[in-house]
């Protein structure tokens, strides 16, 4: 199962290095949605949350609760 989890990462690190190395050569910006749980996943020697942070331009943070104490808890 972690090997899956790492392959997975992994094409997911190529993907936002595909788009980011495409927009810098067509002149637009690159954003994301991410789940807020990314900054508990390791990724290059840091979590990553901060990997994408430094990769693109604007990041959405998906932390969707149905609670009011949830979503403040988030």
């Amino acid at each position: 199962m972690e090997h899956k989890k790492e392959e997975l990462r992994s094409k997911y690190q190529q993907y936002i290095l595909m788009a980011r190395a495409y927009s810098n050569g067509h002149e637009f910006s690159v954003a994301v949605d991410i789940t807020f749980w990314f900054d508990e996943v390791n990724c290059s020697g840091q979590n990553m949350a901060q990997w994408i942070f430094s990769i693109v331009d604007k990041v959405n943070i998906m932390a969707y609760r149905d609670k009011a104490e949830d979503i403040i808890a988030v």
